[in-house]
């Protein structure tokens, strides 16, 4: 009877044994599958901070309009900081998000084609110049007085870079 106490235990045992090895491997399966099946979030978008440099040619110690030139460009860098902190808020619906990157895509491109038009608008003899793109108009400030072939010309460049209408294209004089 002893011995068949002994071979009981020992079947006790491996059956114990084999049990906990089986639960052990379940478990690492089922978490295994779990982790397979869930749905990673897609990773939101990297967009680059545009850079607003302060270019020594566009910005002359003789351009009167230097002033309201580095107040236009703080304000937009200060415009795509508040759109920054918002697209980096995660409570935020997809809805808000969407028009933030819009209108963050709005003002980058709006600064590169103000730049580029005052450039454009200097190697065609209107030194004294400043452009601002909104939503709806294109204003453009140039020193001194125009006459009217240099303000349709000054018109055209505006639109062809813009790609806004003649109409939306507002030239303001300056007085010298």
């Amino acid at each position: 009877m002893g011995r068949w106490l002994d071979a009981m235990k020992k079947d006790k045992m491996y059956y114990s044994i084999v049990l906990a090895l089986s639960c052990t491997l379940f478990l690492l399966g089922y978490q295994y599958i779990h982790r397979i099946n869930q749905v990673e979030p897609d990773p939101l978008p990297v967009v680059e901070k545009p850079k607003i440099s302060m270019d020594h040619t566009v910005y002359s110690p003789d351009d009167r309009l230097l002033d309201v030139k580095l107040g236009r460009d703080r304000e937009r860098s200060r415009e795509l900081e508040r759109i920054e902190a918002l697209m980096s808020q995660s409570s935020i619906s997809d809805q808000v998000r969407r028009e933030a990157e819009r209108e963050y895509w709005r003002l980058t491109q709006a600064i590169s084609k103000e730049k580029e038009l005052e450039n454009i608008l200097k190697a065609n003899g209107f030194h004294n110049c400043m452009v601002t793109i909104g939503s709806k108009y294109v204003t453009v400030i140039v020193g001194g007085k125009l006459t009217p072939d240099k303000a349709r010309s000054l018109g055209e460049y505006s639109a062809e870079v813009t790609g806004f209408s003649l109409e939306q294209v507002r030239i303001v004089e300056q007085g010298e």
